[in-house]
């Protein structure tokens, strides 16, 4: 298990947070074997196939494009049935109204009643709910914004985070962003309470498991950099990157070599950065040596010197 998981799930148990916060600098996937089978996985899922998320008993998510979703699709008749009674007539008709659409309001009312109500199963939240794309939700001005929903909206998430009853309630709520910048200085403050998760770049040893699981499906070289080579070379590329441009490569039919590496990490970085980050090949031979221009001439000429033997001696042979 990845230890931004652990940390997360640790915190949860220990009651110190039920809200959040998730960014990633750059789009990326994460190798999970989880189910014994290596496979890349989105940020979203790899969240929801380990705990606490994975131990709730209903996983709904929420963004602007595909509205109310659960994660399990099953459970929506078990939700209907489980909900509707007397007490949570209001939840039920809620959800029945508001299951297609992608109304933010509808999903901030309806997520309310749910994070509110705890579980039989005490040590497992009733429900867990991810929020993505949250810079599309709560603007960097939404604080001062003309628009009503994005107020609504900056407000409800800040207080579900507060909420005490949510924390006695045991139910756990995930907000996802590329880009931790993009939204409300309020979100970033620790008075917030909301638990802030930045995904890093992978390690050297994620980065050498990245090269072999991609190289499996494609035809080894004798020409390919050896895994431990390219792990120790490769830092500050992403997994995605790694995957797709060993896939490219073996499309090509052309082995994955160091100035291939080089060349794709100097992109990826320099694109990573907006440009204002530029990887420079290190020099080699003589030029690596530095300032001392007379050890470069005298060792120049004595290059020049063997070339001119080896010149001299093949033209005697003739």
């Amino acid at each position: 298990m990845k230890k931004f998981l652990e940390d997360i799930n640790h915190s949860f148990k220990a009651g110190s947070s039920h809200t959040f916060l998730f960014h990633l600098n750059v789009d990326d996937a994460f190798l999970d074997d989880d189910d014994d089978v290596v496979k890349p996985e989105s940020l979203n899922n790899i969240i929801l196939k380990h705990p606490p998320f994975s131990n709730a008993k209903f996983i709904l998510t929420f963004n602007l494009a595909t509205g109310i979703k659960f994660v399990r699709p099953r459970d929506i008749n078990v939700f209907l049935k489980e909900f509707d009674n007397v007490e949570a007539k209001e939840l039920a008709s809620y959800f029945k109204q508001n299951l297609e659409g992608t109304y933010l309001e509808a999903a901030l009312g309806m997520f309310g009643l749910c994070l509110t109500m705890p579980n039989q199963d005490e040590g497992k939240p009733l429900f867990g709910i991810v929020i993505d794309n949250l810079d599309t939700i709560v603007p960097p001005e939404a604080v001062s914004s003309s628009c009503q929903i994005d107020r609504r909206a900056y407000t409800t998430l800040l207080s579900w985070a507060k909420d005490p009853e949510i924390r006695k309630s045991g139910n756990v709520i995930a907000l996802i962003t590329d880009n931790l910048n993009t939204l409300p200085a309020r979100f970033k403050s620790e008075t917030s309470e909301i638990n802030i998760c930045e995904i890093k770049l992978p390690e050297q040893t994620e980065r050498q498991e990245a090269y072999e699981f991609a190289k499996k499906d494609s035809d080894l070289s004798k020409e390919d950099l050896a895994a431990d080579v390219f792990g120790k070379s490769s830092g500050g590329m992403s997994v995605k990157a790694i995957i797709n441009l060993v896939r490219e490569q073996a499309l090509r039919k052309e082995p994955v070599t160091s100035s291939i590496l080089f060349e794709r990490k100097k992109k990826f970085i320099n694109e990573r950065s907006g440009g204002l980050l530029e990887i420079q090949r290190p020099l080699w031979g003589v030029e690596a040596i530095g300032a001392l221009n007379e050890v470069k001439a005298y060792l120049a000429s004595v290059a020049a010197n063997i070339t001119a033997g080896s010149q001299l001696t093949r033209l005697r042979s003739r």
